[in-house]
């Protein structure tokens, strides 16, 4: 019995010793702990009374700012226009707006007309036969572009310059010129 004793006295003492050395680091540190605790207690006080200041001052702030938004608003009701001012304005703004409309689609008409229609001058002559000479093929289409000018389609005039310059009649040479071969 005594050895059995003596075991279980074994048994119960390392137990312990086992408890001890695994409990040790956290019995420490456990130990450290309040004053962990009461720093973060102190700052989360004072963070809590910063964030209330903060908060009132906010709403000073905006209170503030909806008296003068009120102040605003009543000084912007004494200058308003009257009922009968307002109506006659929205009325002569709709009869401008249907003006307006009115005026886009004459605009639209005038320059679908123009655009689209060819010249009667253009339309009346055939274009030249494809072995007809080039510069009777040119001045067709060169008159075609010019006669169907319109404000919305012109050639530009470098354009225009380099056509006067292949429309232009061959100049006759002097015949009585020395200097030219025979």
């Amino acid at each position: 019995m005594k050895s059995e004793v003596r075991r279980g006295l074994v048994l119960v003492a390392c137990v312990s010793v086992g408890f001890v050395i695994s409990a040790g680091p956290g019995l420490v540190a456990r130990a450290a702990e309040p004053d962990r605790w009461v720093e973060a207690l102190t700052q989360s006080a004072a963070t809590a009374v910063a964030t209330h200041d903060a908060a009132q001052r906010r709403i000073v702030e905006l209170e503030q700012r909806v008296k003068d938004l009120e102040a605003e608003r009543g000084r912007a009701q004494q200058g308003a226009p009257k009922p009968a001012e307002l109506a006659a304005a929205i009325a002569r703004n709709e009869e401008l707006a249907a003006r307006n409309r009115a005026l886009t689609v004459e605009n639209q008409e005038l320059a679908q007309s123009r655009l689209f229609v060819p010249s009667a001058a253009a339309s009346t002559a055939p274009p030249p036969a494809s072995d007809a000479d080039a510069r009777e093929q040119l001045r067709y289409w060169a008159k075609q572009i010019r006669d169907g000018e319109t404000a919305f389609r012109r050639i530009p005039a470098d354009w225009n310059a380099a056509v006067n310059v292949l429309l232009r009649n061959e100049r006759q040479l002097d015949p009585n010129n020395p200097w030219r071969e025979q």
